[in-house]
């Protein structure tokens, strides 16, 4: 083999490792606050990715997640929760409220309309 040719096998494996870490690496945690009302309120904004992409959350108390959509294109334009069957609207430029009740621990997917954007609500016991 030739410098070439070691230089491309090494180029690649590292663009290999770049897409599995932005696909499937670890996501940014958010800070979770507890409301005067007993909600775990949640800061998520939405510009050019979900952010930030992994919520955890305690298991049985209720969760207000505060949505500020930056994202101009058409898959931002709705965040869901499937497993909750939530759906919501979220207009350019303002803050949506979606409150969710207490869940039971898991793994929850968020996904925006068109699931190119996505992120996780994970439920500790």
């Amino acid at each position: 083999m030739d410098g070439t040719a070691i230089a491309v096998v090494v180029g690649s494996a590292f663009a290999a490792l770049f897409v599995l870490w932005f696909f499937f690496g670890a996501r940014d945690e958010a800070p979770v606050r507890l409301s005067a009302a007993g909600f775990q309120e949640v800061d998520v904004t939405i510009e050019g990715t979900l952010r930030p992409g992994r919520i955890v959350l305690r298991r049985d108390v209720p969760v207000r997640l505060r949505v500020l959509r930056l994202e101009r294109g058409a898959a931002a334009a709705e965040l869901s929760v499937e497993a909750l069957g939530v759906r919501r609207e979220l207009p350019l430029g303002r803050v949506v409220e979606i409150d969710l009740p207490g869940l039971a621990p898991g793994s929850y997917d968020l996904v925006c309309g068109l699931s190119m954007l996505r992120g996780k609500l994970v439920v500790k016991g």
